[in-house]
């Protein structure tokens, strides 16, 4: 089992009370989180974490996927997309992203669709208005 190692002597680490850094046990090498990230996203396997371990942006996540919802409620499609693409930068893959961003390409999809019936009715009533203009004869 793998566990988080200190950059400078490789000795283990342990995360201090309030998850801000961990700790060298043998140099006392202070590792903050942003590195500490870095190094699981290096590790391959399990990981070993002694004490415990805040978990940063969740809470972030969920405020961003509430203001979405939102936004995509008002109809206000570009301010949600902006807060789906905030979301993508935090987690790549959040499967409510996913379905959001789902939901809001097949909205705009929709809205598309509906503008466009609209110039097509309006290019209809216009050639029926000239067709009605135009003398029998002509036909």
């Amino acid at each position: 089992m793998s566990a988080l190692k200190c950059d400078i002597c490789g000795g283990s680490l342990t995360m201090d009370t309030g998850g801000e850094f961990a700790t060298c046990e043998y140099c006392a090498m202070k590792h903050n989180t942003r590195r500490l990230q870095q190094k699981v996203q290096e590790i391959r396997g399990i990981v070993k974490i002694d004490g415990s371990v805040q978990v940063d942006g969740l809470a972030n996540l969920n405020n961003l996927l509430i203001r979405t919802r939102e936004f995509i409620d008002k109809d206000d499609y570009a301010k949600a997309n902006d807060y789906i693409e905030r979301i993508f930068d935090i987690d790549t893959t959040n499967s409510d992203a996913k379905a959001l961003h789902q939901n809001l390409c097949f909205k705009l999809d929709c809205r598309f669709l509906m503008a466009l019936v609209d110039q097509l009715i309006t290019l209809l009533m216009v050639l029926t208005g000239i067709i009605h203009q135009m003398p029998m004869s002509a036909f």
